[in-house]
């Protein structure tokens, strides 16, 4: 018996201790606001078992990292565009996810 409680509280302390932030597009692209202006939206959704002092900020570095990607595979495919900045981010707790609205800028 003391060692199923010994085996739980650990169990529990690595829980509280550890954490990954994953995140999701769910298979959506970005989608143009304007074909004019460049500026194209995507939303990434997050989630995980964050301990107690997690923050948003945590969250949005997991969020901010899969969109480095997404942006530069979508540059990648898109040969007129050379670098991408972000002008504007919102944010939803419920459901959790960043919707970034990025300037891709022309070579």
């Amino acid at each position: 018996m003391k060692l199923l409680i010994k085996f739980c509280v650990v169990l529990i302390l690595l829980l509280n201790t550890t954490s990954c932030v994953t995140t999701s597009t769910y298979g959506s692209t970005f989608e143009a606001i304007a074909k004019t202006n460049d500026i194209y939206t995507l939303k990434i959704y997050y989630g995980g078992p964050p301990p107690q002092w997690a923050t948003d900020v945590n969250f949005q570095e997991g969020t901010d990292s899969a969109l480095y990607e997404k942006a530069m595979a979508f540059i990648a495919e898109n040969p007129e565009y050379n670098s991408y900045k972000v002008v504007d981010i919102e944010h939803s707790h419920i459901p959790s996810y960043y919707r970034y609205s990025v300037h891709f800028l022309r070579n």
